[in-house]
């Protein structure tokens, strides 16, 4: 099994979870513990206002804050109404996206207007509310590992743990 993740069709990871994990046709029990993972990270985006993520997000311009701070008082960067925030994080909404399949996870957005804040455009900066760095890579990938390990156990086969897994090393 390779586990990828891509973020707007940019491959972020791509890697091999081991000949053990190619016996597991259903990997929607561990999903939820990847999901939380997910979660966490573009929450924590939200509220450091993707410092998080290595950048803060850029301010918005003087005539955007100022409309802004008149008809939405109080709410950061990036939050209007909190439409986008509630469809990438564990709240959920109806533009939430969640496919757990038994080979497969797709978590996201349908909101329309996610993808320009993620890429930017000529006339708005980046500003990514979903970015997993390597540390979540290994958080996801060790999860993933523990569960293919109970279901070896199960299985009657004996395992060695591996404890955490940080990308790069093997």
């Amino acid at each position: 099994m390779r586990l990828r993740v891509d973020i707007q069709g940019e491959e972020k990871l791509d890697y091999s979870i081991g000949a053990i994990s190619d016996s597991i046709g259903d990997w929607r029990e561990v999903w939820p513990e990847v999901e939380l993972v997910f979660y966490r990270a573009t929450l924590g985006q939200f509220r450091t206002e993707g410092q998080r993520g290595g950048d803060r997000w850029k301010p918005l311009s003087n005539a955007y804050r100022k409309w802004k701070e008149v008809k939405y008082p109080g709410q950061p960067i990036l939050v209007l109404t909190g439409r986008l925030r509630r469809s990438l994080t564990a709240t959920g909404s109806e533009e939430s996206i969640r496919v757990r399949e038994p080979e497969s996870l797709t978590l996201g957005t349908s909101t329309p207007y996610a993808r320009y804040h993620q890429r930017g455009t000529r006339k708005m900066a980046a500003r990514p509310p979903l970015v997993l760095l390597k540390n979540d890579y290994g958080k996801i990938v060790s999860r993933m590992f523990r569960y293919a390990e109970r279901v070896g156990r199960a299985a009657g086969f004996k395992t060695e743990s591996r404890g955490t897994f940080t990308p790069g090393a093997e």
